[in-house]
């Protein structure tokens, strides 16, 4: 129950901070004036204990200025973390030079004086120049005068036990209420730490998301315009057939959730094939093999691939039992890859490969891969085509193309692959 109240102390007016920087600040000056009105009220039980009469204006004064502590967590819990900061000041500028003036120094209360500037510099902001100059002007000028001026200790505690007892109290309450200040601050700076190493865990993996490794790594170093000529790659092009009337049947969240999970099994075979894939286009799907890092397989990951994406497609079951179907586009070439953009950046691809990967998917049939001559010549022996013959493409004229159908069976005298490339067989 106590341990609950002292952390409801602590965390009062934290929800009024605008910053994480101002809520510790709020939570320090609760930890600093909570431990203030702990050692006060300690060291007015050890006064009462003692039974000298001449201690007990200390034991009224620190009894009555844990009301001036009190103001401290009330205003802070209304958001003057200004005012509370000075109060506090004050308030722990008195509680030492009281005892101090009627004890003198030999009993070492006044010790606690040093350790005003120390807490006092982490209270204060940058632009807090006032506050700053007055704790540590007046913190030191106080510690440095007061041996001088309160040299002298009453009869009745000079050279007593009272006295050894308190100077030992003294010394070791300064020792623990800086130690265990210390203590607060590193786990605030350790706990700030972890969560700073958290959030760039989820932002380095947010920026993977978006761009290859590689091309993350170059861009947080500063490189600016970050392009690339790649000259050997595979571009796919895939693109759904008939969503267009499924989201007329369907409900938004359906087709989201549908869609979701369809073009996270892409995901799945982009890693699987290690192809990069570089947007959805709506329903349309654009990924490459061969960059950032190239490959000279490029040809037979990506047709592998498509494959696969035909199988994922063929087995999902679309909303409303709808029959979907899907188109897929290859051509091979070059391309220049690069980021552009400020915001919303991306990893993207241009160049006449791109656009006629874009042609082959859209001059495609349903649950067809259509690829060009070269990606036909590229993968002889190791995939089954079917020739489609001479094909009127926009932009291009009449390209001669083909279908991909599956990979090649090998034949018994000849290497299983027909090739010293590695093929990677579509789950």
């Amino acid at each position: 129950m106590l341990a609950s109240k002292i952390d409801k102390l602590i965390d009062e007016g934290t929800g009024t901070a605008a910053t994480h920087s101002e809520e510790r600040r709020v939570r320090t000056v609760n930890v600093v004036t909570v431990g203030c009105m702990v050692v006060s009220t300690a060291f007015a039980c050890f006064y009462l204990l003692i039974g000298y009469e001449p201690l007990i204006p200390i034991v009224v004064a620190n009894l009555l200025l844990n009301f001036g502590y009190a103001s401290v967590i009330w205003l802070n819990g209304r958001g003057e973390v200004k005012k509370a900061i000075w109060i506090l000041l004050v308030t722990g500028w008195f509680n030492t030079i009281i005892p101090a003036a009627i004890l003198g120094v030999d009993t070492g209360v006044y010790l606690y004086l040093m350790l005003i500037p120390m807490v006092g510099v982490l209270l204060t902001r940058p632009g807090d120049k006032l506050m700053m100059f007055v704790m540590v002007f007046f913190g030191v000028l106080f510690f440095a005068t007061i041996p001088i001026v309160f040299t002298r200790t009453p009869g009745v505690v000079r050279d007593s036990w009272v006295e050894q007892s308190l100077f030992v109290f003294s010394t070791m309450g300064v020792g623990a209420f800086g130690s265990l200040f210390a203590l607060y601050y590193r786990w605030l700076v350790d706990r700030a730490e972890t969560r700073l190493a958290e959030a760039k865990e989820v932002s380095e993996n947010l920026l993977l998301n978006i761009l290859p490794r590689s091309v993350a790594e170059r861009l947080k170093v500063g490189e600016s315009p970050i392009a690339d000529r790649v000259d050997e790659v595979t571009v796919l092009f895939a693109d759904l057939v008939g969503s267009t009337a499924l989201a007329e049947r369907v409900s938004p969240d359906a087709l989201v959730m549908f869609l979701d999970r369809l073009f996270s099994e892409f995901d799945d075979l982009a890693d699987l094939h290690g192809l990069e894939k570089i947007t959805t286009i709506g329903d349309g799907y654009l990924a490459v093999a061969g960059l950032p890092k190239p490959r000279a397989d490029h040809m037979d990951a990506a047709a592998s691939m498509a494959l696969s994406m035909m199988k994922v497609v063929e087995n999902c079951s679309a909303p409303d039992g709808f029959d979907l179907a899907m188109r897929v586009g290859l051509a091979s070439g070059s391309v220049v890859a690069g980021v552009i953009g400020k915001r919303k950046f991306r990893y993207d691809v241009w160049g006449d490969t791109v656009n006629t990967a874009s042609r082959m998917e859209s001059h495609s049939e349903p649950g067809a891969i259509h690829v060009t001559v070269e990606i036909r010549q590229g993968l002889s022996g190791r995939f089954r085509f079917r020739p489609r013959g001479l094909v009127a493409i926009k932009g291009k004229g009449h390209l001669e193309t083909y279908f991909l159908e599956g990979i090649a069976e090998p034949r018994q005298d000849d290497d299983p692959t027909g090739s010293d490339l590695p093929v990677l067989i579509p789950t």
